[in-house]
């Protein structure tokens, strides 16, 4: 019997698309990251497509960011889905996140 102790789990590799920034709050830091990732390519294309991931870190996570990641470096990220909801101007605005669980440089 082959047990999956966490089905929530996605991985991305790309290039850091814009200088990481900060964000402090109470609790600590929180650092959004976009990511492009490219597509397999098609016959027809000339180039692949990409996609812009973004992802969200806090704490230690956001840190390591801070210390060792920049624009333009490939990296590898681990992380996990969060969907979730807050009220906005009387509406209900559902979110959907990139939690990483862990990074690394140019793997």
């Amino acid at each position: 019997m082959i047990i999956v102790q966490n089905n929530n789990n996605c991985k991305f590799k790309g290039y850091v698309f814009n200088d990481p920034t900060p964000t402090t709050l109470t609790n600590g830091t929180k650092i959004v990251l976009t990511l492009t990732v490219s597509r397999p390519k098609k016959d027809n294309e000339e180039k692949p497509l990409k996609d812009f991931v973004r992802a969200t870190a806090f704490g230690k996570i956001a840190d390591k960011i801070m210390q060792n990641i920049n624009k333009n470096d490939y990296i590898h990220i681990e992380t996990h889905f969060v969907s979730g909801s807050y009220e906005k101007d009387g509406k209900k605005v559902y979110t959907q996140d990139f939690i990483i669980d862990d990074i690394s440089k140019g793997v």
